[in-house]
């Protein structure tokens, strides 16, 4: 999980990696988890 990189395949850039992204999400995320770190998933979610 930790490894997991939607972005690898776009110069780890989030903005170019939500062009490319064609459906509608629902991102949840869980400000207290203690195994992965929210920020990413937010930072998606803000550009879409």
């Amino acid at each position: 999980m930790m490894k997991h990189d939607i972005s690898k395949n776009y110069d780890e850039s989030l903005e170019e990696t939500a062009k490319s992204i064609k459906s509608d999400l629902f991102i949840i995320v869980s400000e207290k988890d203690m195994m992965v770190n929210p920020s990413e998933a937010l930072k998606l979610a803000d550009i879409l």
